[in-house]
């Protein structure tokens, strides 16, 4: 398995824009965080979420490739299933993730798209209460990815971001 140091040089090598560096840092750590609630690998969790997007730049807006692309340049470097994870964490290839690993990576993924956008207090609270319909009214209409959130907040209601 790929070490953290080459697995950040391999996706610098691949994602040259800042912003979406620094999302691939915070969706790694949202996962980390959320394996050691389900006493589940750190390390595979973290580098799930820090690799997930290495092949944004190769797609060219071909979104249903996105994922799909990735989990094949890395096979090698990191176990199946945190391949599948990465295959299945974006909505347009029709793939749906199966595992905690992968519907955790969605949750990190969307998560994180929604924190630039509403602030975080914002965002935990309203996974607390699970006042969604509230939410989704104050948030730009191009969002859609709410629905991700509620699903997975009823699914694992001890999830903290």
């Amino acid at each position: 398995m790929i070490s953290r140091s080459e697995a950040f040089l391999l996706l610098k090598t691949h994602l040259t824009n800042e912003d979406k560096l620094s999302h691939s840092r915070r969706v790694a750590e949202l996962m980390e965080n959320m394996a050691g609630q389900f006493h589940l690998s750190p390390e595979i969790w973290y580098l799930t979420g820090l690799l997930h997007d290495i092949d944004i730049m190769l797609i060219e807006d071909n979104w249903p490739r996105h994922g799909i692309d990735a989990q094949k340049y890395l096979a090698g470097h990191l176990p199946p299933q945190a391949l599948r994870a990465i295959e299945t964490h974006d909505r347009n290839t029709g793939l749906k993730p199966e595992s905690k690993i992968g519907k955790a990576l969605v949750l990190a993924d969307v998560v994180d798209n929604l924190a630039r956008k509403v602030p975080m207090q914002e965002l935990r609270e309203s996974m607390r209460t699970m006042d969604f319909a509230e939410l989704k009214a104050r948030l730009p209409k191009d969002i859609v990815n709410l629905q991700v959130i509620a699903d997975f907040a009823q699914q694992w209601p001890k999830i903290k971001v």
